[in-house]
């Protein structure tokens, strides 16, 4: 099994609150830290297609993870038509302040999702 296939199916199932922000979140950025080329090049093609809460997961996990291209694949999340996902990728952006300054194209965006919390 690879690892893309294996963050799919971790990411499909319906964590509780506390057992996905205790424990299960950080094993899902594990798994995106372990992901070779065609594992981001599959992610970053299929992501759209999978429920809205395995994306609002996945956008929790890439917090999590150091790799530089989790950057891009939040930015591409932020543009999310389903509300929530977009948030999570707002949220998570966010919180990697430290590694990324929004260009002027996302700040209305990021301002405005992050202001419906």
């Amino acid at each position: 099994m690879n690892t893309f296939n294996e963050l799919d199916r971790y990411l499909a199932v319906a964590y509780g609150l506390d057992q996905w922000s205790d424990d299960a979140i950080d094993h899902a950025a594990e798994l995106l830290d372990g992901f070779d080329e065609a594992d981001w090049h599959r992610l970053e093609r299929t992501w759209r297609d999978r429920p809205s809460a395995w994306q609002v997961r996945l956008a929790d996990a890439v917090f999590g993870s150091d790799k530089p291209r989790v950057i891009d694949l939040l930015c591409q999340m932020l543009k999310s038509p389903e509300v929530e996902v977009a948030l999570a990728a707002a949220e998570s952006l966010e919180a990697k302040d430290d590694v990324w300054t929004p260009d002027a194209s996302l700040r209305a965006v990021l301002a405005k999702l992050l202001n419906r919390r």
